[in-house]
């Protein structure tokens, strides 16, 4: 029941102050937070709580594999985004997204050849991304607005974590990182603010995806060797430090 009510608890305060930054320092910004596994290391420490660190281990290397498969669900948003409108771009995005998992499904890579293969598909992201993107004009949001981001994030963690016995490590771990930060953000600052707000929200995501790969590095590498506390407290450090990193050479380029 604790861990329950922490899930319950963190995910929606997450997406929540993820939402607010992004209203405040601009969507770039927004999604350069969004982009850190704010679900996904929740997701794993309650696998390691629950199934086991020799589990979450292994689920962190399916989720590393993953981290490419949000990449891709950046760059079709981002392209659908010049001609349709956000129901299409999600659509297609998340579609993307799920037949990029099946192929890494398919192929059982180790944690560094994971890791290889993830920054590769990052750095081709980020190269066909396009720059000089304007921001559209905020318009009022819906009262229903915040809620239904916190709904959302919360839905995927208690599913992922709820049918991790069932799917098994290496499936657990793929598709933990589903993009439900990135589609819900993109989709409302899509409606509400122009494709230009959510093409620099999705580009901040990109770039902190190089954190997030480096998080799931640590914890496929230190679960097994440092316990729990000690590995996510790394893997923090870690992942703040790459995306803190990556921003600023974008920023400067």
């Amino acid at each position: 029941m604790t861990l329950l009510a922490f899930k319950l608890i963190l995910t929606p305060v997450l997406i929540v102050a993820v939402s607010l930054v992004g209203r405040r320092w601009g969507p770039k910004t927004g999604g350069l937070l969004a982009g850190l596994p704010l679900t996904s290391a929740p997701v794993s420490a309650f696998l390691a709580v629950e199934q086991g660190t020799d589990f979450a281990a292994k689920a962190a290397v399916g989720t590393l594999s993953g981290v490419g498969s949000v990449g891709v669900f950046c760059l079709a948003y981002v392209l659908a985004a010049k001609r349709w409108g956000w129901v299409v771009c999600t659509s297609v995005g998340i579609l993307c997204f799920l037949f990029v998992t099946g192929v890494f499904r398919l192929v059982a890579l180790g944690l560094i050849a994971s890791l290889l293969v993830t920054a590769s598909v990052l750095g081709a992201v980020l190269v066909s991304l396009p720059r000089g993107v304007t921001r559209a004009v905020v318009r009022q949001r819906p009262a229903w607005d915040l809620p239904g981001r916190a709904l959302a994030a919360t839905g995927l963690v208690l599913l992922l974590t709820g049918a991790a016995p069932i799917l098994g490590a290496r499936l657990s771990g793929l598709l933990s990182p589903f993009p439900v930060f990135a589609s819900v953000l993109a989709a409302f600052s899509h409606a509400h603010d122009g494709p230009g707000a959510s093409m620099l929200l999705l580009r901040g995501i990109v770039l902190a995806s190089f954190g997030f790969a480096g998080f799931f590095l640590v914890a496929g590498w230190g679960l097994p060797r440092w316990g729990i506390e000690f590995t996510f407290a790394v893997a923090s450090v870690v992942a703040m430090a790459i995306s803190w990193l990556t921003y600023h050479l974008d920023h400067a380029a």
